[in-house]
């Protein structure tokens, strides 16, 4: 239980074991939003062995949704930003982007031209931010837009509008304690933390 709790409200948690996979990276692990008119959450899931696979919880039963062949390994996975790609898929494999729907089809497939392994992406309408171990490059329509060397290895990557409302940038979290705001292809600001940054995300609602 939270000492002192949230807002004078006291939590406590359960564990359930819903599933296990092959090892997996972080960030591998995804829910989706509920869909109009259902009560049973979804969970996306990507391991070691290249399998992706989504499943369903109802009275601590595990319902299989889709669960794909073995493939490359799965380094990360993420819901679409957009309204329309919310309930879809997105999966960094080496140098490659892939875009799964709710049946477990691929419907998208993108090679990028990073030399380093994908570590984290971010998808939203035609454009895709992608980070190796030291390097940001933002794609429009499959096309090379933007790129950014970081001082140090990059260790997670959130995408909010930082400067202009209506542009959205790439927020690094970093080895060597700092946070990196990035527009275009150059360092806007950059902010020391106490330790390493690990992971760094957006808050959705400032309720």
């Amino acid at each position: 239980v939270p000492q002192g709790g949230y807002g004078g409200m006291s939590l406590s948690f359960a564990r359930t074991d819903v599933t296990q996979t092959s090892q997996a990276e972080r960030g591998c692990m995804v829910v989706l939003p509920l869909a109009r008119g259902k009560r049973q959450q979804k969970l996306g899931l990507g391991d070691s062995e290249g399998v992706l696979q989504a499943l369903g919880c109802k009275k601590d039963e595990r319902i299989p949704v889709f669960k794909t062949l073995p493939g490359p390994p799965v380094t990360c996975l993420v819901t679409g930003r957009a309204p329309e790609q919310r309930d879809k898929l997105f999966a960094s494999t080496g140098q490659a982007v892939r875009g799964i729907n709710k049946k477990g089809k691929e419907f998208f497939r993108f090679t990028t031209n990073l030399t380093e392994t994908i570590r984290n992406v971010h998808v939203h309408h035609t454009a895709i931010w992608a980070t190796g171990e030291y390097v940001s490059n933002m794609y429009v329509n499959c096309k090379d837009a933007h790129f950014f060397m970081s001082n140090d290895k990059i260790n997670h990557l959130a995408v909010a509008p930082v400067i202009l409302p209506d542009e959205e940038n790439p927020i690094l979290a970093c080895q060597d304690r700092f946070v990196r705001v990035v527009q275009g292809s150059d360092l806007y600001y950059e902010a020391s933390v106490n330790g390493a940054a690990t992971v760094i995300l957006r808050c959705e609602a400032n309720d």
